[in-house]
């Protein structure tokens, strides 16, 4: 029996099911979708192939594949499918699961044969229904075996239609979609009237096909029950439709070789009562007289349930006198409108597809094409079609063509290209040289979706006026308005960009407005103190509209702005480092940028700045505390300090105490010590302002005790650390008094005042907490493991020692990531 079961299963099941079995079961269990690389391992898995195989094919190492990620993946599995999982066996663990939750559906429906499987001999006859017409494992609705009606049984059931034939057999994605547009179909639904909106390519023409050729194929169904197989009527599973009336403005056709027009088509009101008049059967009795024709069409639309798509609504003329005889048809008739543009009935909005169904998506085309495309060139591919399907079609019909990646992109982005002239021409046309047009400019320029008051400062419109070409805009669905930001999608912004470049003046200024925006953006919330906990959350909410702003200034090498820039934001990368990100990665940008100034600042003689930017990135490089990092930094320090002159004395006080820092790193604490006193004696001098003086006091200190403890001397230590909370809280400096507080938990453990050193903790990690500080929590963290060590209780000090490990690796901080597993051997 189980030849016989698997014979009729297995080979019907495809990838699309196994992925999305898996990466339901994943998500169910880790709260995370599959990577792209495990998604790649279980492709070529599934195929059969080695990982020597899928290796050379995706560009990645055998050893990292089948040493790494191979064996995660199985380990993953074996968790979420609660058996052992190989890549020898995973094939036939997945076939068993699907069979098993397909079996466990037909017992529900009282659909499965005694022996449990569906007895494939006794449903032949000479309406064959078996394996030719494949049983639908992934169908959800209903386990229905759709086929083909026998001649009688057409002749019988008179729905009529005009449906254009499909591009796809089954759409890829849009189940949300798919659900909603059948619950609006319903009769059950009183919504008469529905719309599906979208961008141009998005595939909304496909979606509605999709749904009617299911009431097509469902007319008549072939339902499977207790081993027999009964026709029965779709009754409450699908609308059951007598006519179903396809309209279309659409003027053109895109395809590989170009844009072609259409011929035939309703271009006006009249051609559709034409098309509804053919359909129904009343054209032989049509009239002069369209009060006599519209009544004509009235009665039969009555007495049919009709169902009457209009595709391509945007381009239709009399569009009011269509609306209004939509409003006024019989309720035995559903409108389905397709169109770019916004419309007054319930909407079905589209939008591109997600990352795993394009990937899915752009296997299916280059399966149907004859190409073999890698895990890389997939994602390429997804990049630049933003999930968008007539996108990407025609991008795998180009690289069937032996167009490159890179060509593909230029066809794709430029406004002189066949897709973008295809669809988007029309939409633009509409509001060329109007205020909207400026507006959609500006937006384009926007890497992340920007707010409405940027939009209209960088489009220089007054707010209150830009409203109602907003609504303009995302009635041509070239935006969307979203959580209080505007929404442009990344093709259409491509091709807005493409477009304003052949108009240099205006880019010019537009640009010109987007930098000041963001430089008056950041003066204001940003230029803050990084060493205290800082309120960055509007930054954070712009940083990648502002990171493109200093990257496209280094482009263009706007040197004065990309100095104001990073100055008022250097505080933010600070911030992010000891918050939540990890500085080995996060702080690679800002380096970048330090590097450009620092060769800019020597090009044009700016000692100033020169030295300023070498010793921030000697900064940054220290607290990164890699070997590597501490060399480099050691040179920048060493060139910094001898051009010293050329900054005030505040500035050196600083440097001086992060040469310090360097020292304690390599565990030169006799030098640090020596650069400690530099630094006091530098702060003796008159030239550094009262409240300027105290912070550097404070850092000092800081060091100074973090030496004498490392070395031993809890007393002076401590007496330090008292006088830095004392300090601090004259001034609520709260990041320094948290700090300090964490030492002199440290020494009270050393001295043995447990007690102490709990309250000390408790209080620093809540405050820690309350300021997203994960740096400080981590410090906490491995403080109170020491504690609990003290106290004998070794299960609880390696929990919180393994907390302080995952924060410390989290933010990138390897030098108290290994100390902290030395403490875990430790307690072990």
């Amino acid at each position: 029996m189980s030849n016989k079961k698997n014979d009729f299963f297995s080979n019907d099941i495809t990838f699309k099911q196994v992925l999305g079995l898996v990466d339901e079961l994943v998500v169910s269990k880790t709260g995370k979708h599959l990577s792209n690389i495990e998604i790649l391992v279980l492709f070529g898995t599934w195929q059969g192939k080695k990982y020597s195989q899928i290796a050379a094919e995706n560009n990645y190492t055998l050893e990292y594949l089948k040493n790494d990620i191979g064996p995660k993946l199985w380990q993953l599995l074996s968790q979420v499918l609660s058996e052992k999982v190989t890549k020898a066996n995973v094939k036939a663990v997945i076939q068993q699961r699907i069979y098993q939750q397909e079996q466990k559906e037909l017992k529900m429906k009282g659909l499965a044969g005694e022996d449990g499987w569906l007895n494939t001999e006794e449903v032949r006859d000479d309406r064959e229904t078996t394996r030719e017409q494949k049983f639908l494992l992934d169908s959800q609705p209903d386990l229905i075996i759709h086929r083909t009606k026998t001649q009688s049984e057409q002749s019988q059931f008179k729905l009529k239609h005009n449906l254009p034939n499909r591009d796809r057999a089954e759409l890829v994605g849009r189940e949300w979609e798919l659900n909603k547009l059948l619950d609006l179909l319903s009769w059950k639904n009183p919504n008469a009237r529905i719309s599906i909106e979208g961008l141009g390519g998005i595939g909304k023409t496909a979606l509605i096909l999709d749904v009617v050729y299911r009431f097509l194929q469902g007319s008549k169904i072939l339902q499977v029950s207790q081993k027999n197989l009964v026709w029965q009527d779709p009754g409450e599973s699908l609308p059951d439709f007598e006519a179903i009336i396809f309209t279309s403005g659409k003027t053109q056709y895109f395809t590989e070789c170009g844009i072609v027009p259409r011929w035939r088509g309703e271009k006006n009101f009249a051609d559709i009562l034409k098309t509804i008049a053919r359909i129904v059967g009343c054209e032989g009795i049509f009239t002069d007289n369209f009060e006599e024709n519209y009544q004509q069409i009235w009665k039969h639309l009555s007495n049919k349930r009709t169902l009457l798509i209009i595709d391509n609504f945007e381009n239709l003329e009399e569009q009011q006198k269509i609306l209004s005889f939509l409003y006024e048809l019989p309720s035995t008739v559903k409108i389905a409108l397709i169109s770019r543009e916004k419309t007054p009935f319930t909407a079905v909005h589209l939008t591109g597809l997600t990352q795993t169904e394009t990937l899915i998506l752009i296997q299916e085309q280059a399966n149907q094409n004859g190409v073999t495309l890698g895990l890389d060139k997939s994602l390429e591919i997804y990049k630049i079609t933003s999930g968008i399907p007539a996108a990407i079609n025609y991008a795998i019909r180009l690289l069937c063509a032996g167009y490159s990646i890179q060509s593909i992109t230029s066809q794709l982005r430029s406004y002189r290209g066949d897709y973008c002239r295809f669809y988007f021409e029309g939409s633009m046309q509409h509001i060329e040289g109007q205020t909207a047009y400026q507006l959609l400019m500006a937006l384009a320029v926007f890497v992340k979706p920007p707010t409405k008051q940027a939009v209209c400062v960088v489009a220089a419109i007054n707010e209150h006026i830009a409203a109602n070409d907003l609504a303009r805009l995302q009635q041509l669905s070239l935006i969307i308005h979203q959580q209080g930001r505007y929404v442009i999608q990344p093709l259409t912004r491509e091709y807005v960009l493409s477009k304003m470049a052949t108009n240099p003046q205006l880019a010019a200024l537009v640009r010109n407005r987007w930098v000041n925006w963001y430089l008056d953006f950041t003066h204001k919330h940003g230029g803050k103190d990084w060493r205290e906990w800082q309120n960055y959350q509007d930054l954070a909410a712009e940083w990648d509209n502002i990171t493109e702003v200093i990257q496209w200034c280094i482009k263009k090498e706007r040197y004065d702005d990309v100095c104001e820039m990073w100055r008022n934001v250097k505080c933010y990368t600070y911030s992010q480092g000891y918050r939540r990100r990890n500085r080995l990665k996060y702080w690679d940008a800002a380096l970048g940028w330090l590097e450009w100034l620092t060769i800019n600042a020597q090009k044009f003689e700016d000692s100033a700045t020169f030295i300023e930017v070498i010793a921030e990135r000697g900064w940054k490089l220290t607290l990164m505390a890699q070997p590597s990092c501490l060399a480099a930094a050691n040179k920048l320090f060493t060139q910094a300090w001898g051009l010293r002159q050329y900054q005030t004395v505040d500035w050196q006080v600083n440097l001086a105490n992060h040469i310090a820092v360097w020292h304690i790193q390599q565990k030169q604490l006799q030098k640090a010590e020596q650069w400690l006193e530099r630094a006091e004696s530098l702060l003796d001098s008159e030239e550094v302002p009262s409240s300027i003086a105290v912070r550097l006091s404070i850092n000092i200190s800081y060091y100074k005790g973090e030496i004498y403890y490392k070395t031993g001397n809890y007393k002076l230590s401590q007496e330090l650390f008292q006088q830095i909370v004392d300090k601090a809280q004259t001034i609520g400096w709260q990041r320094a008094i948290c700090l300090a507080k964490d030492f002199l938990a440290d020494i009270a453990i050393q001295e043995g005042d447990l007690h102490k050193a709990q309250l000390l903790l408790t209080e620093a990690l809540q405050v820690a907490k309350n300021n997203q500080d994960e740096c400080t929590q981590a410090y906490t963290k491995r403080s109170l493991a020491n504690l609990e060590q003290k106290r004998g209780n070794l299960k609880v000090a390696c929990d919180w020692a393994k907390q302080a490990v995952r924060a410390f690796d989290k933010l990138g901080m390897l030098v108290e990531l290994q100390e902290t597993q030395a403490l875990i051997q430790l307690f072990s």
